[in-house]
């Protein structure tokens, strides 16, 4: 049987790295070399989705998963289902990259129980899109309504309250959506289904 492996570039700043899954380790291969990072080492996985952006005109940035592995000492390690191909130009890798987190999680499970598996946002990011979410329902009715008045007052709209408008308005549009993937995105703990 092979090591499940994963290959992703996160950004232009990073370079291509595969993820390569042993029974007790992470390996992750760069073309300047390997880190292995075992099991017992990791004190946390979160893995969670990004709300993606969506404007009048359609989706402007897609959805995706990231599963973010902190070890108990130094940096964490990113996984995207959005691998970058080029400036502005992204693939969608979550028929992989799912099955591998999966089994990562499974053998992490087994290999380290004490290994804190969270899903959802962290806390202070979920949080932030919470109160975004809940100023656009606040501003939305309430910018209508001044506009209204303008209007029915016969006073011409200015240029900056035409686009602030257009601006609220798509982000009003988008909030069904968003409190979708926040609700799903709540942070909590979860227990990872064996493989």
């Amino acid at each position: 049987m092979t090591d499940p492996t994963y290959t992703l570039r996160l950004s232009l700043a990073r370079e291509a790295t595969t993820f390569r899954l042993s029974e007790d380790a992470l390996h992750c291969t760069t073309a300047t070399g390997t880190r292995t990072l075992p099991f017992a080492e990791i004190g946390m996985v979160r893995v969670y989705e990004s709300p993606g952006q969506t404007s009048l005109f359609g989706q402007i940035a897609p959805s995706f998963a990231r599963c973010v592995i902190r070890p108990r000492r130094g940096r964490a390690i990113v996984l995207s289902s959005k691998h970058f191909i080029g400036l502005g130009r992204f693939e969608d890798r979550s028929a992989t990259f799912r099955p591998f987190v999966d089994t990562l999680l499974a053998r992490l499970g087994s290999a380290n129980p004490r290994a804190q598996l969270l899903a959802g946002m962290p806390p202070v990011l979920w949080w932030t899109w919470v109160a975004l979410l809940a100023a656009v329902a606040l501003v939305t009715p309430v910018f209508f309504v001044i506009i209204v008045r303008e209007l029915v007052a016969g006073r011409a709209l200015q240029m900056p309250a035409v686009m602030s408008g257009l601006l609220v308005f798509g982000a009003a549009l988008g909030i069904v959506s968003y409190a979708r993937v926040l609700r799903r995105n709540r942070p909590r703990r979860f227990t990872p289904s064996p493989s």
